[in-house]
């Protein structure tokens, strides 16, 4: 059965997006009792003049299984609303799965989206698994973009947990990402998420129901499983209908690779040449090669350090100056070394005279012609096909509002909804929400919040406002850090919103409901950017010096 696909549209000229406004612009950062009394404000006015749901929540869809879905699911079951989960892959843990198999080929040019236009049919074949199909596992997601000796960047314990379940005493700040992965798993386990999950379940389909007196949304799923020792298999395409749709399905799912001058002849002329960074894995297969890496963040700083002294030359060609605005990438571009050799931003993937014979032209007016290698690491597509007719791509919440009455429910500006209160609740209408994909910064510990936001609001816990309130929200909010340093003042700041709000709601409920209080970014974390930043530097020594040669020292057995 195919899914229908509309004429190719063009992503807009502004995506990718700024990271920031120029260097020169100042944006004042607010203290964090500024924050609470203002949020202690916002959050009366929403209950003086709230949005009121049509009918309660009693049933919601999850979807996604990593760091945003789990701690949404554990949110919702905690505050009384039957939860089921959706994951593509075929564990937990997004990002962090890792699978010696990659992922296609990004199209080149992917300056278009593509939108499915309605599910398909309901049914279930079982057919014969051939022998190679039985030494195989069968996958509905493609590979994420881990590879062997990848760790987190930030400190494990102090940045990537959830308030309600932290790392054991005397974890190590950095890890590798198997015991990032367990971690998301003993979450699962101990809140019981995998007794509402379907893993290896992709969502093809999300529909909404407007004359549907039961369940608002409908989603199409899609599973294949082993049967009869692994020599059969089982297709099943089925749907299920909700109150409410929790989108989780990560920002770093569709490669995006810019439309350079020449590159789909490039790409012709030599496509074994061409990857993303997303299907990156073993820096042996880069020995004695060029190297062109194209981007200059954090998945280019890390690639050009792995290949630093295994390829014969790693280039870096990035937009902009090597200075960054964010204190956080000039920490990461630190780390590089001389051997690194800088170029500025691609003019075309030809030669002076424009023929494509392999040579790479520079902004700079300089040439290489001997790349073997180009590894392009230049960000991600946030999709959303399945939302269909439902999403249409936009840059602006303005833009989005003139279709607030009609036309697409979701615009996105290819990186996330635009038309979202506190970039989650979709404001035409509040029964979806997306939790994991902020205007800002992307934290473990910020997304328990939008979890607890959406479970408590679809709870009727917590107070969205009026429409038009929201909508003006969208409008006048200005984030109370730099939204491009992705620091961590930015997550104290920008948690406590959350916290402020939700705290506030929850003192008005019935006692009986027994609300916990939330505590938020622990505000002391600021004061740890000098040990930050050396044990960020003694970081990326040890794991250079052991490459890929890293395995699993321990498991980690969460007590609470």
């Amino acid at each position: 059965m195919t899914i229908e696909y509309p004429v190719e549209q063009k992503v807009p000229k502004a995506f990718p997006k700024n990271k920031g406004p120029p260097p020169n612009i100042e944006w004042p950062v607010a203290t964090v009792d500024q924050v609470i009394q203002k949020t202690l404000k916002e959050a009366a006015e929403a209950k003086e003049d709230p949005f009121i749901f049509d009918k309660p929540i009693k049933r919601v869809a999850v979807i996604g299984a990593g760091a945003a879905g789990l701690p949404t699911a554990k949110s919702l079951k905690e505050h009384g609303i039957e939860v089921r989960i959706f994951e593509r892959m075929e564990d937990v843990g997004g990002i962090w799965l890792y699978s010696e198999e990659t992922d296609e080929k990004p199209r080149i040019p992917c300056d278009t989206y593509r939108t499915r236009q309605k599910p398909l049919d309901e049914e279930e074949k079982i057919v014969e698994a051939t022998p190679e199909e039985r030494l195989k596992k069968l996958k509905h997601a493609p590979p994420s973009a881990c590879y062997p000796d990848l760790h987190n960047n930030t400190a494990a314990p102090l940045m990537m947990n959830y308030e309600d379940f932290p790392w054991p005493e005397g974890t190590s700040w950095y890890l590798p990402y198997h015991d990032i992965q367990t971690y998301f798993k003993n979450y699962a386990n101990h809140f019981g998420l995998y007794d509402h999950m379907e893993l290896s379940t992709s969502v093809e389909y999300v529909q909404r129901n407007d004359n549907n007196d039961d369940h608002l949304w409908t989603l199409t799923l899609r599973k294949s499983e082993y049967i009869n020792d692994r020599t059969m298999i089982r297709y099943k395409t089925w749907t299920e209908s909700f109150d409410a749709v929790a989108v989780a399905s990560g920002a770093y799912n569709d490669p995006f690779l810019p439309n350079f001058s020449n590159l789909s002849e490039y790409n012709v002329n030599y496509p074994e040449r061409i990857i993303h960074s997303k299907q990156y894995r073993h820096y042996q297969d880069y020995i004695g090669k060029n190297v062109l890496i194209v981007g200059g963040n954090i998945s280019a700083i890390e690639i050009a350090q792995r290949l630093d002294g295994i390829a014969d030359n790693v280039y870096m060609s990035m937009r902009g100056p090597f200075v960054s605005i964010s204190n956080i990438l000039n920490l990461a571009r630190s780390g590089l070394s001389d051997n690194i050799i800088r170029k500025p931003n691609i003019r075309a993937f030809s030669d002076f005279q424009g023929q494509v014979n392999g040579s790479i032209t520079f902004e700079d007016d300089t040439m290489v012609d001997s790349i073997d290698r180009v590894i392009f690491c230049t960000g991600y597509v946030n999709d959303l096909g399945f939302l269909g007719p439902l999403r249409a791509y936009g840059t602006s919440a303005e833009e989005a509002e003139e279709q607030e009455t009609q036309g697409p429910l979701v615009i996105t500006n290819g990186m996330r909804p635009v038309n979202t209160y506190r970039d989650i609740f979709a404001i035409r209408d509040p029964t979806l929400a997306f939790v994991g994909t902020p205007g800002h910064l992307t934290s473990v510990q910020f997304f328990y919040y939008q979890a607890q936001a959406v479970a408590r609001v679809w709870a009727g816990l917590a107070c969205l406002p009026s429409r038009p309130k929201m909508r003006h929200f969208v409008k006048t909010n200005m984030y109370p850090f730099p939204p491009f340093d992705m620091n961590l003042l930015g997550c104290i700041l920008f948690s406590q919103q959350f916290v402020t709000w939700l705290n506030e709601h929850a003192k008005q409920q019935d006692r009986k409901k027994n609300v916990n209080v939330l505590k938020g970014v622990d505000p002391s974390l600021v004061e740890l950017w000098d040990e930050l930043k050396e044990q960020y530097k003694k970081r990326t020594t040890e794991i250079l010096a052991k490459r890929s040669t890293i395995v699993p020292t321990k498991s980690y057995n969460h007590k609470l």
